[in-house]
């Protein structure tokens, strides 16, 4: 399950926090979470997802060019009940 997901305009993945991060084997992180939902499983990373989406976009956006424009993708089924 995608958690968030960047995309650019054309609608090329930038960074994505999925399955492959809060699901790994691997010691290594590399998502747009920066590491927080790494092998922590699907239900605490949905929280932390919900608690720090915002907070992971505005680090992420700074290593992107400010030319290139952006829209993130939050997963449904997580954010029922968040208006932004």
């Amino acid at each position: 399950m995608k958690l968030i997901e960047v995309r650019d305009r054309d609608g090329t993945c930038l960074g994505v926090c999925d399955q492959r991060c809060y699901a790994s084997d691997s010691p290594l992180c590399c998502c747009i979470c920066e590491g927080e939902n790494h092998n922590i499983g699907l239900r605490a990373a949905k929280e932390n997802t919900k608690a720090r989406w915002s907070d992971w976009y505005k680090t992420f956006r700074i290593g992107i060019s400010p030319k290139v424009k952006t829209t993130i993708h939050l997963n449904s089924s997580i954010f029922t009940n968040l208006i932004y």
